[in-house]
């Protein structure tokens, strides 16, 4: 009985270790699975501008209208799809997304080939020309919005669930590589398809997209299959996705009961009472539409500013899309200089992927976006240049290169929104303000493609630039809209303090420090926060790991509480006491070792906690703290004492 025993104890502990073994690779398979999925997008992505310029040359205008198409799918049905991937099982989000993108971009390959077989088909038969553009037109936007579930499954859900219980710096890198891999497939695949395009034809470049989405959709779900099946965090969210929807199908059931109850009783009220009931009937109804109340749930973030710069990004043609794209072909730049030139743009990118955790660890997330953005908008000053430079080859290699360049501001920017929203949007919400984020993307840059559309001839593309300019300056000012959760002073110790303030919006829920009486068993329940806080949080500021907490907790507070706690070994990650003193000026002092660096994490960790505990104590809905460092003292005070 005994031997029974001691097995069944110890078969979790040898599956845990497997698991633990094992998550390396399967880690890399879900970037394998995720490379072979951006491959074939970001070949179409490249390629298509330059089938529709061939298709109709000396125009824009194709090449727009599939910009419009594309663009108004997402824009339409983005907040859409972001539901379905939120009510569906995870396997089901999979294999409906790799079945649907890949089939799609066969069929949309299948129809460029016929229309660059068949060329004098728009003279000889028009309506069947017509009909293989829009099929082109439609696929391409199938293709794009199952890219979008993908999209949201990978990076807004599977990224983050399977960095829960890790430290901050797994989210971080696995967000890095994941943007890597998509800025690989952005350096390598128009290169390829590039010179296919200049050394062969567009024929074979079409062909080619056709075979490797029906070769390569079966590796993809193979890899990322095998994601789902090793790590069981994937499926334990799976189940809780399952049991949060159970309980609304029920309510809509009872919603459905009541609004038909409530049908009956019109016929019994009079006319007056008949009428007022109809119009809120109407706003609940209109309520419950999935478009509106998925935008009414994005609103109601506290990162909506953020998504809205990054969003204000969009609109803008200096980019190696489409339009850009169809504008240099125009210039007489050939496809394969297109194509290193976006790869060159693409190793930028790399670099912001590089560059971003290191930047992200010493400034935090937000200061970081901030610098991204306006270091972007630097650069895209030399495209504006450009307009009037009179030759037409050094024109075009300002644009390209001012456009390069301004890559490194740009993707460090979309890493530092995209940690934003993970770390602080619910987990029942992310894939629907995934979705909706990619919709605002997409209206901008529907905005782009209507004014491709309306100024479609190729010599007025500076016109376009100008216009489309201002979307780089406008996010950073959105972007500055949100206040840091958590800024410590830096080294002022030889400043005059009395004329000093700095101030910080924090989150609601902080407390007013005067007049606040600590005893006992206040002190225990901080203790327990600071000691379940990493499972109740997510937070930019965590500590490494759930030890560290604990190591905190027990050394911090054996001089507050009167009952000694078990003894530990401190480590450089432990502060060395920490005292509230109750006066007239009511200040809490934190004393901090000279081995913790300014931006310890356990330290700000210890604040953070201490925030929450005072915020469920006292339940105040917001306050402005006023923040001072000095020799080694971090002092938080009411506003007003000095």
């Amino acid at each position: 009985m005994k031997v029974e025993i001691e097995e069944n104890m110890r078969q979790p502990l040898l599956a845990e270790s497997y698991q633990q073994d094992n998550f390396p690779s399967l880690i890399k398979r879900l970037y394998v699975g995720h490379f072979l999925s951006r491959w074939g997008a970001r070949m179409w992505e490249f390629s298509v501008g330059l089938y529709m310029i061939s298709i109709w040359p000396d125009s824009l205008l194709f090449a727009a209208i599939y910009g419009v198409v594309e663009a108004a799918s997402t824009a339409i049905f983005g907040p859409v799809v972001g539901q379905w991937v939120d009510r569906m099982t995870y396997v089901q989000v999979l294999r409906l997304w790799l079945f649907t993108q890949n089939l799609s971009f066969i069929i949309a390959g299948g129809t460029v080939i016929a229309l660059l077989v068949y060329s004098n088909l728009k003279l000889t038969h028009f309506p069947a020309f017509i009909l293989l553009v829009v099929l082109t037109n439609i696929s391409g936007a199938v293709g794009v919005l199952s890219t979008l579930a993908g999209t949201i499954l990978i990076e807004r859900e599977w990224v983050v669930v399977i960095s829960n219980g890790k430290s901050p710096e797994v989210l971080t890198k696995m967000n890095s590589v994941i943007r890597r891999i998509d800025l690989i497939c952005k350096l390598f695949a128009p290169v390829f398809s590039g010179f296919i395009i200049s050394f062969i034809s567009l024929k074979a470049s079409a062909m080619t997209l056709a075979l490797w989405n029906t070769i390569s959709v079966w590796l993809q779900y193979m890899f990322l299959i095998s994601v789902y099946n090793g790590i069981p965090a994937l499926e334990e969210s799976n189940k809780k996705r399952m049991e949060r929807i159970a309980p609304s199908d029920s309510l809509q059931s009872t919603y459905i009961s009541e609004d038909t109850a409530s049908l009956l009783s019109y016929a019994e009220s009079d006319l007056e009472m008949r009428e007022q009931k109809w119009k809120s009937k109407i706003i609940q109804q209109l309520s419950k539409i999935p478009y509106l109340d998925a935008w009414s749930v994005y609103l109601q973030q506290e990162v909506v500013l953020p998504g809205v710069a990054l969003a204000l990004l969009y609109f803008t043609v200096l980019s190696f899309g489409t339009l850009m794209t169809a504008a240099l072909e125009w210039k007489g730049i050939p496809a394969y200089v297109i194509g290193l030139a976006r790869g060159v743009s693409a190793i930028v990118g790399i670099s912001a992927t590089v560059a971003y955790p290191v930047v992200q660890s010493r400034i935090s997330t937000l200061r970081t976006g901030l610098w991204a953005i306006w270091f972007q908008w630097i650069f895209l000053l030399v495209c504006v240049a450009s307009i009037w430079v009179q030759n037409s080859f050094v024109s075009a290699w300002m644009l390209m290169g001012g456009v390069a360049a301004s890559r490194l501001g740009l993707w460090m920017f979309d890493l530092a929104v995209i940690q934003q929203m993970q770390d602080h949007v619910p987990e029942s919400d992310r894939c629907i303000v995934g979705g909706v984020q990619n919709s605002l993307q997409s209206m901008l840059d529907l905005l782009t493609y209507v004014m491709g559309i309306i100024i479609s001839n190729p010599q007025d593309f500076g016109d376009l630039i100008i216009f489309c300019l201002q979307g780089s300056p406008g996010g950073g000012i959105h972007h500055k809209e949100k206040k840091h959760p958590i800024f410590i002073a830096r080294d002022t110790r030889d400043w005059d303090f009395s004329g000093i303030d700095i101030w910080v919006q924090f989150h609601p829920g902080l407390v007013e420090l005067m007049d606040l009486e600590l005893a006992l068993q206040d002190c225990n329940l901080l203790r327990n926060s600071v000691l379940q806080g990493y499972a109740n949080y997510r937070n930019p500021f965590w500590g490494e790991n759930s030890k560290s907490l604990i190591h905190l907790a027990k050394t911090h507070f054996n001089y507050v509480l009167s009952e000694p706690l078990d003894t530990v070994d401190h480590s450089s990650h432990v502060l060395e006491s920490l005292t509230f003193q109750k006066t007239a000026k009511a200040k809490l002092e934190i004393t901090r070792p000279s081995c913790c660096a300014r931006n310890d994490r356990v330290y700000q960790l210890l604040l953070f906690c201490l925030w929450d505990f005072l915020s469920r104590r006292n339940g105040v809905t917001e306050w402005v703290l006023h923040f001072v460092e000095y020799l080694g003292y971090l002092i938080i005070q009411k506003d007003g004492v000095s």
